[in-house]
């Protein structure tokens, strides 16, 4: 039994280091366009955001990005001080605090508009191109994917078994395929074995 357990704290048995390997490199693929304008990753998804809703609460814009108000509150206040957002009380419930776009920051979409256009050259450069229909097909299978991993909460007080390997080979593969092309080298992956022992409830 204390075998199988040791094998819950083997790299290659994590699920979440491949999406998280995965997530650094194409965060860095972003970085040199980013740059000529002047943003940061978070920075840039923030935006995305205010771009499209105008007017949003720091409360649903933090759902809507998955960050905290510790990673989210120092991202609003460079965005606020290089003037692309305002912070301002709701007028309907003075605890409630809204993020504005101000003009300048509607006049930074404009420049944003070349990054996803460079990302796209980049990526059918390394020989991986799609269309917008599979771009959406394909963020809204890895977020089903990803969904379908979380662990429920359960009932019993029992431990909880490790996803298959073989799901977690598959979804880590999906990932790594996609994003070794936007990097500057693949991701290592390991062939999974066709028998592993998976840990079950005694």
């Amino acid at each position: 039994m204390k075998n199988d357990q040791d094998q819950w704290l083997l790299l290659d048995r994590q699920l979440c280091f491949p999406l998280y390997a995965c997530a650094r490199k194409i965060v860095a693929a972003y970085h040199p366009y980013l740059k000529k304008i002047g943003l940061t990753y978070t920075q840039y998804i923030t935006m995305m955001v205010l771009w499209q809703e105008r007017e949003i609460s720091v409360k649903d814009l933090g759902t809507r990005l998955y960050l905290d108000s510790g990673t989210l509150t120092p991202v609003l206040k460079t965005l606020e001080r290089l003037g692309y957002v305002a912070r301002t009380r709701s007028k309907l419930d003075e605890r409630v605090v809204v993020v504005l776009l101000t003009e300048k920051g509607a006049h930074l979409k404009e420049k944003a508009l070349s990054v996803p256009e460079q990302m796209s050259c980049q990526l059918m450069q390394r020989g991986l191109s799609m269309t917008l229909e599979e771009a959406e097909a394909s963020r809204k299978s890895f977020m089903k994917s990803l969904l379908v991993s979380l662990p429920k909460k359960r009932e019993d007080s029992g431990p909880l078994r490790p996803p298959p390997s073989r799901f977690s080979y598959l979804l880590s593969y999906r990932f790594s395929r996609l994003f070794e092309h936007a990097s500057h080298g693949p991701i290592p992956r390991r062939t999974p074995k066709r028998h592993r022992p998976t840990l079950r409830k005694i």
